[in-house]
């Protein structure tokens, strides 16, 4: 298994290395070198095992290590956005008692002057 051609992965990996190798290479060479560059360059060995490590966090793709806080301002961001529909609620709630009112004075005031047409069951 050592002497067969090295893989499509290791070859990919080694390209991430910057590393270049002979036509004939195996899988015991690749893999013998993909060792050598692991402690040779510890960050880049973690680069690669993370390239592919996105994560989906509130819907959104970020990066494995995303900046401190930004998860935090996302979700400042989320709670103003339900603080603004709950406003938008209360008005429109709001705005439909103050109608509800102007109507009840109405008809009120038209009974109190006698226009007996003008009743609550005219209106529902």
């Amino acid at each position: 298994m050592k002497n067969d051609p090295a893989t499509e992965s290791q070859k990919e990996k080694l390209r991430f290395f910057g590393c270049t190798w002979d036509a004939g290479i195996t899988t015991g060479q690749a893999s013998d070198a993909l060792v050598e560059c692991a402690k040779q360059f510890p960050d880049n060995e973690a680069a690669y095992q993370n390239r592919f490590a996105h994560k989906i966090r509130h819907g959104r793709i970020v990066p494995p290590n995303p900046v401190p806080g930004a998860v935090k301002r996302f979700g400042a961001g989320l709670a103003a956005g339900v603080l603004l529909v709950v406003q938008a609620i209360l008005l429109v709630v709001g705005l439909f008692a103050v109608f509800v009112l102007f109507l009840f004075l109405v008809v009120f005031t038209l009974k109190q002057l006698g226009q007996a047409a003008f009743t609550m069951s005219n209106f529902f």
